[in-house]
């Protein structure tokens, strides 16, 4: 078994340099607004989740990577709002450029209006916006963008692809699923098509329920839900000198909110005064009726409250000094009729409380008096909140995975060099990576060693399901010394024998 050479690690290294940069990712206009995505092609959807968000205006500047290129933009799908056949309430802008100014190529709301049609740009930047009312909302809409140049005689030379249509794009567009060419010749290779890959339809409900969300990762953000756990940070401990705000939003303004509180540990100066804070707000904003300021559980022990509309603020203040464990809170959209709960196909929590189905026996306390968490007098099994969080000042043990492959020949190492070059660490993307450097380099590994961040595991099960996964003993001893330290017992632990 032969370690990799420097020259193979060199092109490996090269081709995640490829992949960070390949076209065709996905792209969702709502989690950038205001930005400029700079690519030879990919997909721009309107959302990651099922349907568009409400009252909302957001656009994004799609560019190519040089002056020399202008761009194609192609439909995939439209299905915003709309009053009649030529009449949009929601709608999709494309603009010739990157402003306001720049000329109209577009403005829809449905799929029969660009049915067949595609648009070119006279520059490299587009502008895509989306404008959508308070009510109703629908799919959104799913296009293709493609940097191009025109002129067929040199797309060889240039080591592009020629469509032939007068369009030359990036080689990595080609048999990729998508029609880049706006002809589909770059879906076709020795007079054969190439397997067809469409745009993300199978998208979550924008209203999940009962995911778990941190304020701090969304201040300033509207969480829309039947219910959720909202928690203030993802770390062990908030952080110093820090305001910020959410509103929790409710499906419809038929609900309201109910908050139970998990647990509330913030700094205090005694009894009855707060240095650290959270504050609950009966609405959207600080003008409404204040519910709560507390920085400890006595404060709110066995207490909940109802909201009187379909929003809630929540909203965290802490000085410079002094951190400590934050809060957790389970918020709920109910509807106040028990009468009505079974003809609207809602849980009946016995409370005058109608709540969504789908929050019923997942381990939380929705109702406020546990009902929804007993089927048949029997008790679900019950989840708390999650308190074993990594320490914030701390090296994060799953922030830099290290996969070690092995085949009968080869062993690949992908450590923090590889890893810290990848856009993010979710299991999609690990997943492309190791198609992209196992598959090009024709390795079949039969046994993959591994940190203990499941993302990568889940990826490299999914890409080898043949091959024998272990987990390190290194990475388990750290987080395992990590989290004695943590809990002061380090002297204890390097001491007694039988404790450690």
């Amino acid at each position: 078994m032969a370690v990799i050479t420097s020259r193979k690690a060199t092109l490996l290294l090269f081709l995640l340099l490829q992949m960070i940069d390949k076209s065709d990712a996905t792209e969702y206009l709502e989690d950038n607004c205001g930005e400029s995505i700079v690519s030879y092609g990919g997909r721009l959807e309107s959302q990651r989740y099922a349907t568009y968000r409400n009252n909302f205006a957001c656009d994004v500047i799609l560019e190519a990577p040089s002056v020399e290129h202008q761009l194609i933009i192609l439909y995939d799908y439209i299905d915003l709002e709309y009053f009649d056949d030529t009449t949009c309430v929601d709608y999709i802008e494309i603009r010739d450029g990157d402003s306001d100014l720049s000329n109209l190529l577009l403005r829809a709301c449905t799929t029969d209006i660009i049915e067949g049609y595609y648009h070119e740009s006279t520059s490299d930047k587009v502008m895509v916006r989306i404008v959508t009312d308070e009510t109703t909302t629908s799919k959104g809409f799913s296009l293709t963008f493609t940097a191009v140049k025109f002129n067929n005689s040199e797309c060889t030379n240039e080591g592009m692809f020629e469509c032939g249509n007068d369009y030359c794009i990036s080689n990595d567009l080609t048999c990729d699923g998508i029609d880049n060419c706006a002809n589909n010749q770059d879906e076709i290779v020795n007079n054969q098509p190439c397997p067809v890959v469409g745009p993300n339809t199978n998208k979550p409900d924008r209203h999940k329920d009962n995911t778990k969300v941190y304020l701090e990762d969304n201040c300033g953000e509207t969480i829309v839900g039947y219910g959720g756990r909202l928690e203030s940070q993802k770390y062990a401990t908030y952080r110093n000198d820090f305001q910020c705000d959410v509103i929790l939003e409710a499906p419809s303004i038929e609900h309201q909110i109910i908050i139970l509180y998990d647990y509330i540990d913030l700094e205090y100066f005694d009894d009855t005064s707060c240095v650290d804070y959270i504050e609950i707000y009966d609405g959207d904003s600080y003008y409404s009726n204040l519910l709560l300021r507390a920085c400890s559980n006595d404060i709110i022990e066995g207490h909940y409250h109802e909201s009187t509309s379909d929003k809630v603020m929540v909203r965290m203040v802490t000085d410079e000094a002094v951190t400590s464990k934050g809060f957790s809170l389970t918020y709920t959209a109910v509807i106040f009729n028990s009468s009505e709960c079974t003809n609207q196909g809602m849980f009946d929590c016995g409370n005058n409380y109608c709540i969504s189905n789908d929050l019923t026996c997942d381990g939380i306390n929705n109702c406020a008096n546990n009902q929804d968490e007993i089927v048949y007098n029997e008790y679900c099994p019950v989840v708390g909140p999650d308190t074993d969080k990594p320490d914030r000042d701390s090296d994060d043990d799953y922030d830099n995975a290290v996969i070690i492959a092995t085949d009968a020949a080869t062993t690949v190492l992908i450590s923090l060099m590889a890893t810290a070059l990848l856009p993010n660490k979710r299991e999609a993307t690990y997943t492309t990576l190791f198609r992209q450097i196992f598959e090009r380099q024709q390795l079949n590994p039969t046994s993959i060693m591994s940190d203990f961040e499941s993302a990568a595991i889940n990826a490299a099960g999914t890409v080898f399901p043949n091959a024998t996964r272990k987990e390190c003993f290194y990475n388990l001893s750290q987080c395992v010394y990590r989290r004695v330290q943590v809990e002061g017992l380090q002297q204890r632990y390097q001491e007694d024998n039988d404790f450690g």
